[in-house]
């Protein structure tokens, strides 16, 4: 299908397109230190492409890239802006999308450390709470989590799917096998078959985000109170982690990644929301689970 890209729409099909499919696809990135074989705007890049091609799936309106995030890992070439600052902007965003006239936004980040998540989808729950705006936020992996893409930084999975985007900005090849490839967080992407992964995975976070682009906008009023419930108990999983890491060292807080939020992703990609609540309720009360 043809790409409708929003900086591109006159005013007569800026109407048509919200006539015809009122959704809008809006990718999240940032600068950071992605080792010495990744592009440090990795994540601008891959969540650009990403909503590029989800877009054209189904005929929803490309948002401009937003390039500006929370966090980051504590190396060289990386921007940080403070949180409260960033979650203003996305809820403004947001709001902006629905004066505009879309009814539903997918928020595709491919920058997805703890803060940037917390920020995206909190800033998506609030918006959602006081407005008719429908709201799907978070990294890409989220809706691909059951085939265990979890999300790593520069490590198996992301170099996997930048290959499988821009193979010419993959530069792994040239770097030796004794070399520690400093800031990775995973698995060494030198120790897998890296290029067949990122065709794989890549095809799967095509399908799976196009798939909730389809469905998203059909939710009935049941429905889309259900979604922002389970949501909101994923915020406060997001926050208690956030509290907890705050006081104790990173090793001492369970990861976010457990068995319950896993069980949690799955279901809210599928559109299973009373599920969704249950897995995530379990994760609250036991961050471990």
């Amino acid at each position: 299908m043809t790409l409708f890209r929003l900086d591109e729409l006159s005013a007569a099909g800026f109407e048509a397109r919200l006539a015809a499919n009122p959704l809008v696809i809006l990718p999240f990135g940032t600068t950071e230190w992605h080792s010495y074989h990744l592009p440090v705007g990795l994540d601008s890049l891959v969540a650009q492409q990403l909503s590029e091609e989800i877009a054209e799936r189904f005929g929803a309106v490309l948002g401009p890239l937003t390039p500006w995030a929370v966090g980051g890992v504590p190396y060289p070439h990386t921007i940080r802006f403070a949180p409260d600052l960033i979650e203003k902007l996305m809820s403004s965003i947001f709001e902006q999308m629905s004066l505009l006239g879309f009814q539903t936004v997918l928020a595709l980040t491919g920058h997805f450390g703890l803060e940037q998540t917390l920020a995206l989808k909190r800033a998506a729950f609030q918006v959602m709470r006081r407005s008719p705006l429908t709201i799907w936020a978070g990294g890409e992996f989220e809706p691909v989590a059951g085939l265990g893409y979890l999300g790593d930084h520069a490590a198996k999975w992301e170099t996997a799917l930048l290959h499988a985007l821009r193979p010419d900005l993959v530069d792994i090849d040239n770097i030796s096998p004794e070399t520690k490839l400093d800031g990775i967080l995973g698995e060494d992407p030198r120790m897998v078959d890296y290029k067949t992964l990122g065709v794989e995975i890549h095809t799967q976070i095509i399908e799976a985000w196009s798939h909730i682009g389809e469905y998203l906008p059909r939710l009935n009023r049941l429905q889309r109170e259900q979604y922002i419930e389970a949501l909101g108990i994923g915020v406060r999983i997001l926050e208690k982690i956030t509290a907890e890491r705050a006081i104790k060292p990173k090793s001492q807080v369970p990861s976010l990644n457990t068995r319950s939020y896993i069980a949690y992703l799955v279901a809210l990609a599928g559109g299973d929301y009373p599920t969704a609540q249950i897995a995530a309720a379990m994760k609250l009360s036991n961050l471990a689970d």
